[in-house]
């Protein structure tokens, strides 16, 4: 199966770096239900600004704010599942100026056909 998605879309990373405003050991208890619309649109909305001191890096945007930042795809969703477990919704997001090149859903997303 293969989608297509804006330049920088396609794969989401970063580095070790907490938001300032955002302790790692804090919990988010916000009652409100976020959407990975609602997420994808917390990190486009704030693409430029990460793009000055992320580029090339992967976030994880939680409850529409960057909690991390990694070098790698990997290294990301391992922490975002280590804190978020799989029932909260959660972005990983490469820093990257957007441009459309097709991906491979299946290959990016880590899922299986069978």
């Amino acid at each position: 199966m293969v989608g297509w998605a804006p330049e920088g879309e396609a794969r989401y990373h970063l580095a070790w770096e907490a938001a300032p405003s955002f302790s790692m050991e804090d919990k988010v208890t916000d009652s409100r239900k976020f959407t990975i619309e609602d997420e994808r649109g917390a990190f486009e909305g704030r693409l430029d600004e990460l793009m000055k001191e992320h580029e090339g890096e992967f976030v994880v945007f939680h409850h529409g704010e960057p909690v991390e930042f990694f070098g790698d795809h990997s290294t990301a969703y391992e922490y975002a599942l280590d804190r978020f477990g799989l029932d909260d919704v959660f972005l990983i997001a490469e820093v990257a100026p957007p441009s459309s090149v097709p991906i491979s859903i299946a290959w990016s997303a880590g899922v299986m056909f069978g």
